[in-house]
C-alpha cells in the first residue's frame, strides 16, 4: 500500500509540473492495482485532454504545405502555339514567282480562283497559375501548469509537550555488529556510537515497555548464519539489559545477514500484545543473499500493529541507503540517515514516539506518520486517522487541496482534536 501511496504522490507532483505523460503512466499503474478514487479519475480525464491538445498542435506544425503548381509547362505550350501560328502565316503569304511572257497567243486565261483564306488557329487561353495555399497554422496551446491539488496533514503533540508522549508497548532492536561497525566516525567507532545512543533511548522508555535485542555478525567471521538473540522480548531489568548491550562487539569480517535477522523477528515478537516497533541500526546492506525488503513486508503482514524503522549509520553509498530506506517503507516505518551520536540518539527517540496511520474510509492504508513529526502530503478527500496506541484512538477528518489539516493529541492522550494553529 505504501507503493500505491508513493505512485499517487509522484503522479500529483508530475501533474503539478505539467509533465502529463509521466503523470498518465503512474496513474495507469495505479489503475492496474485497483479502482481509481474519484479525484484521480478526474485528474486522469484532464491529463488525457491535455495530451490530446498537445498531439493536435504537433500534427499541425508538422503538416506539409500544398505543392506549388509549376508554370513552366504552361509557358512551353504557349511558345509552341505561337511558333505554329508564325509558320502557318508564312505559308499563306509567301509571294508567288512571276509567269514569263509567251510568244504564242495564249488561250484565254481562266480566271484564277482565289485560295480560301486559312482559318486562324485560335489563341490558347492561358491557364491560370494556381495560387499557393497558405500553410495551415493552428495556435499551439501552451500547457498551463496544473495547480497543486494535494493537501497536508499534521498531527501534533499536546501543547508544551516535547518529550516522548507515549511509546509502543514492545520494542525490538536489531543491532548490526558486522565487521564494518569497527570503522570510525570521528573519534569513535560506529559500534560505540550505536551502543551509547541505544542505551540513552532505553533509559527514556517507560518501565512497562517490553524489550528484545538481537545482533548479527558479532560471533564469527564470514558466517552468514551468525545471528544472536541477546535478550528475548520481556520487561527486563534495565541495568542487566544495558550490561549485555555494552558487551556487543563486531567480529572480524563479520557478515550482514539483514534479511535473516528480520525474518527471525517473527518468532521474537510472537505473542506480543499491543503496538510494536522494530528498530534496525545498520551501517550497510545485506551481503548474504537474503531479501530484507521481502522479510520486512512479511513481518508487517503477520503483525498489523508493527512498524519497522531503519537507521542508516554513516551510509556513504546512495544505492545502499535507498535499499535500507525501502525496508522501512514496506515496513510502514521511517528511515533515518545519521552520522553522529547526537543524530542517532534523536533518530532513536523519534522512532519510539507515538505514530499514526492514515486510512481510507474503507480501511485501506494510505500513509503513516509520527505525532509531532513532519506533515504528510495527501490527495484531497476524507480519511480515518488511527493512532497506534493502546487503546487505539481514531478520528475522521478531511484534507482539502492547497490547505493543511491540523490535528492535536489531547493532554490525556485519549483523543484527537482539530486544531487551528500549529
Amino acid at each position: 500500500m505504501q507503493t500505491q501511496n508513493e505512485l499517487h504522490r509522484r503522479a500529483l507532483a508530475h501533474y503539478a509540473r505539467g509533465e502529463f505523460s509521466a503523470a498518465f503512466e503512474l496513474i495507469m499503474e495505479l489503475q492496474e492495482v485497483g479502482t481509481l478514487p474519484s479525484e484521480l479519475q478526474e485528474l486522469l480525464d484532464d491529463i488525457q485532454l491535455q495530451l490530446k491538445l498537445a498531439e493536435v498542435a504537433v500534427q499541425a506544425r508538422e503538416a506539409p504545405a500544398p505543392p506549388r503548381r509549376s508554370a513552366r509547362p504552361i509557358a512551353i505550350v504557349l511558345l509552341a502555339l505561337g511558333a505554329i501560328l508564325l509558320m502557318g502565316g508564312g505559308v499563306l503569304f509567301w509571294p508567288r514567282p512571276a509567269t514569263p511572257p509567251s510568244t504564242t497567243a495564249a488561250p484565254p486565261t481562266p480566271t484564277s480562283t482565289r485560295a480560301p483564306t486559312a482559318t486562324p488557329v485560335p489563341t490558347a487561353t492561358p491557364v491560370a497559375t494556381a495560387t499557393p495555399l497558405p500553410s495551415a497554422t493552428l495556435p499551439v496551446p501552451s500547457a498551463t501548469p496544473a495547480p497543486n491539488r494535494s493537501g497536508l496533514l499534521r498531527v501534533l503533540l499536546p501543547e508544551r509537550q516535547e518529550a516522548v508522549m507515549r511509546s509502543p508497548r514492545n520494542v525490538a532492536i536489531i543491532l548490526d555488529a558486522s565487521g564494518s561497525m569497527q570503522a570510525r566516525v570521528g573519534t569513535q567507532t560506529r559500534i560505540a556510537i550505536t551502543r551509547s545512543a541505544v542505551s540513552a533511548m532505553i533509559n527514556d522508555l517507560p518501565a512497562e515497555t517490553k524489550l528484545a535485542l538481537r545482533t548479527y555478525g558479532s560471533q564469527r567471521s564470514r558466517d552468514c548464519g551468525d545471528l544472536t538473540l541477546v535478550r528475548a522480548l520481556d520487561r527486563h531489568d534495565r541495568s542487566a539489559f544495558l550490561a549485555d548491550l555494552a558487551q556487543i562487539e563486531p567480529a572480524f569480517e563479520g557478515m550482514t545477514p539483514t534479511g535473516a535477522a528480520l525474518a527471525a523477528l517473527v518468532d521474537d515478537l510472537r505473542g506480543a500484545e499491543g503496538s510494536s516497533v522494530a528498530i534496525l541500526v545498520s551501517d550497510g546492506e545485506e551481503n548474504c543473499g537474503g531479501d530484507p525488503v521481502a522479510a520486512s513486508r512479511a513481518l508487517v503482514e503477520a503483525n498489523p500493529q508493527l512498524r519497522i524503522h531503519v537507521i542508516g549509520l554513516d551510509i556513504g553509498d546512495a544505492a545502499a541507503a535507498a535499499r535500507l530506506r525501502e525496508i522501512a517503507k514496506v515496513g510502514r516505518g521511517s528511515y533515518f540517515a545519521v552520522d553522529s551520536t547526537t543524530n542517532l540518539a534523536e533518530a532513536l527517540r523519534e522512532a519510539v514516539q507515538l505514530s499514526y496511520s492514515v486510512l481510507s474510509l474503507s480501511g485501506e492504508p494510505m500513509a503513516s506518520g509520527q505525532v509531532g513529526g513532519a506533515a504528510l502530503q495527501l490527495a484531497p478527500g476524507s480519511y480515518r486517522i488511527l493512532l497506534d496506541s493502546d487503546p487505539p484512538v481514531e478520528l475522521v477528518t478531511s484534507v482539502r487541496a492547497d490547505d493543511q489539516a491540523i490535528l492535536r493529541l489531547s493532554p490525556d492522550g485519549q483523543k484527537l482534536e482539530l486544531a487551528t494553529q500549529p
